[in-house]
């Protein structure tokens, strides 16, 4: 029997961390959904820039370097994007990695906007050719 597999869509990333943020329910510690919030945002806009780059010839492997390879290959190729991507990785580390960083729901949500221009910008880019 062959399956068909089909592609998981980066942007819903992006919309379940919006949604996260925007839930009220007290269930939810508001660091936690923070900090869960931030990795979405990062991830989000990552993977969109993986495969726009992919989409453009810059071939760019699945592996465990993709983080510095995709803000790399930005910042060498558009650096307002490759900086917006490192300052989303920045603050994702900080989130996941380091308790004591200041990582709650006003400073995500600014994240939040960072990660719509972002990818917007992403999306809007060519490659030279």
């Amino acid at each position: 029997m062959a399956y068909h597999v089909r592609s998981f869509p980066p942007r819903r990333f992006k919309s379940l961390a919006s949604k996260l943020l925007a839930d009220s329910d007290p269930a939810y510690d508001s660091d936690c959904k923070a900090r869960t919030a931030m990795g979405r945002f990062y991830y989000a806009a990552l993977l969109i820039a993986h495969q726009k780059l992919n989409q453009q010839g810059i071939s760019i492997p699945n592996s465990p370097t993709i983080h510095k390879d995709v803000i790399t290959a930005f910042n060498e190729q558009n650096p307002t994007i490759g900086s917006m991507l490192d300052q989303l990785r920045e603050k994702r580390v900080d989130a996941d990695y380091f308790m004591t960083a200041q990582v709650n729901i006003n400073i995500v949500k600014k994240y939040e906007l960072m990660t719509e221009r972002v990818i917007a910008l992403i999306e809007q880019w060519k490659a030279p050719q």
